[in-house]
């Protein structure tokens, strides 16, 4: 059930990168939207009477990839451009054996730092009184500790998660004061263009983005 309040709320958005990435790729509809301007998203899902403060968006870059690292790099600076703030993390390279019948050793890498950096940064924001809601994009239950312990924290808060495609959390749905489940028409009319210029640097879409 909404919660309706008659004066202004200030909002803080806050993206779970992967989670968002991987949602719309694993959705047959949704997938072709991933060249999205978060900030023209954020404000598009805005409630009445919510104000837009901030957007943050938490992410890696692969290091594996030379074109993957690009092809993100140049997303980040489409988001930078309209004033999208970026939190990075990163991959760590760990040695796995195979547990087939090569038993080979292998390396696979991990995302480090990215649920950690939510987390903190949402209570941080919290205690110190940056937002009435915060918006939260992401269907990862690690991140039901963080709604718990805001609510402790700065009770006066509130937080309205935003399922992407595919994803979704029970216990989130319950922790929250909000959920809404985000279908692929959520993102169709929020696309960056596929050529812009920043500062005079051309920004093209990639081809397989």
């Amino acid at each position: 059930m909404a919660v309706i309040h008659n004066s202004v709320q200030r909002v803080s958005y806050y993206v779970d990168g992967f989670n968002l990435y991987h949602g719309l790729k694993e959705h047959s509809k949704a997938r072709k939207f991933r060249w999205l301007n978060l900030r023209s998203f954020a404000e598009g899902q805005l409630q009445p009477n919510h104000v837009l403060e901030r957007v943050i968006y938490f992410t890696s870059i692969p290091p594996w990839s030379s074109s993957k690292a690009e092809r993100h790099e140049r997303y980040i600076a489409a988001l930078e451009s309209v004033d999208v703030e970026v939190v990075r993390g990163r991959f760590q390279r760990d040695e796995a054996i195979c547990l087939g019948a090569c038993k080979q050793l292998f390396y696979r890498y991990t995302e480090k730092l990215t649920d950690v950096h939510i987390a903190t940064t949402i209570l941080r924001d919290g205690v110190a009184g940056k937002f009435d809601w915060a918006y939260l994009v992401s269907g990862d239950a690690d991140q039901a500790p963080t709604i718990r312990t805001l609510k402790v924290m700065a009770p006066s808060t509130n937080v309205r998660v935003l399922f992407p495609p595919r994803r979704n959390s029970t216990e989130l749905s319950q922790v929250a004061t909000e959920f809404t489940p985000l279908g692929y028409r959520a993102f169709k009319p929020h696309q960056f263009p596929s050529k812009m210029t920043v500062n005079g640097r051309i920004i093209e879409k990639p081809a397989n983005w």
